[in-house]
Parts: structure tokens; sequence; C-alpha cells
């Protein structure tokens, strides 16, 4: 399986201004929320119940610009 069979253009996100990793999680959960008309606390909760168990590649070596 490659990346574009589940990933478009429209789903990239560039240049994304967020302050840290909880902001960067909850934008990520607003996008996927509203892709998939769900609430967008539920998303929250759950990206960061699976960031909990390991890194996700975000942060600690990630680049987050402000």
């Amino acid at each position: 399986m490659k990346i574009e069979d589940f990933l478009s253009a429209s789903d990239v996100a560039i240049d994304v201004r967020v302050s840290d990793k909880a902001g960067l999680l909850r934008e990520l959960a607003a996008r996927a929320a509203s892709a998939l008309d769900l609430a967008v606390d539920a998303v929250a909760n759950e990206i960061e119940k699976r960031d909990e168990l390991g890194s996700t590649g975000i942060g600690g070596g990630g680049r987050i610009c402000t």
C-alpha cells in the first residue's frame, strides 16, 4: 500500500501555526473531525490516547514553528 492510496493533496497541511505539541494535535483533530463529520473533542481525545502510547513523530525531534 502506498501513502497516496489513502492520503490526497487536500489532506496535507503546510505551515500550520501552533505553539506546542498539544496545539498541533488539537489542530489535526479539528481537521480530521471536519473531514469525517465527527465531534472535535471526540477525535482529540482519541488522538491524545494514542499519543500517550508512544511517539507519533510529533515533538521531541519533530519541528514545530511558532
